[in-house]
């Protein structure tokens, strides 16, 4: 159990306690919910994040609750060891791409994604992946677009994510 105390704008105090280590100890440790019953044994799922990537892991039945803490940290640290989230496409560089433009001042804009696109995969694994532009039937700058990521290997990724023009331009 650790302690801490939460001081208030009117000077009062509060001690509030921690039974879950991971929180105080393991480094980038967001949460967890502790358990314990006669059929389960001792639990912990928790959830834990170093720069882009984000592990979960679950124990149950565990014979203590030294031991569910112990094993939840290994499971971390096997998983930051060993595993990465790649970044396939950064949403604050435009993509090599333009898209035509109806009607505008420009024949065509380059396009961003609106979010981040990350593969998660083992540490010095090398894949390699497509990207390929599927407009709709009708597509311009005023609809939205999608890119369609494939990964070739044994297994099949597919992810889309919404493309913009990233700036602003008369009609």
């Amino acid at each position: 159990i650790w302690m801490d105390e939460i001081c208030h704008p009117n000077n009062r105090k509060t001690q509030i306690s921690n039974t879950n280590k991971l929180i105080r100890f393991y480094e980038g440790c967001e949460g967890g919910k502790t358990g314990y019953t006669n059929e389960a044994g001792h639990c912990l799922v928790a959830s834990a994040k170093r720069q882009n990537m984000r592990l979960v892991s679950v124990v149950i039945s565990a014979v203590d609750s030294k031991t569910r803490f112990k094993e939840i940290s290994s499971m971390f640290n096997y998983g930051f060891a060993n595993y990465v989230n790649k970044l396939i496409i950064d949403n604050n560089k435009p993509l090599e791409l333009s898209v035509e433009v109806d009607g505008g001042k420009k024949d065509s804009v380059l396009v961003k994604a609106e979010r981040p696109v990350y593969l998660f995969m083992k540490k010095n694994e090398k894949r390699s992946v497509d990207i390929d532009f599927l407009p709709n039937k009708n597509d311009n700058v005023k609809n939205s677009s999608s890119v369609v990521m494939e990964a070739k290997k044994k297994d099949f990724f597919d992810y889309s994510v919404e493309l913009f023009s990233g700036a602003k331009y008369d009609f």
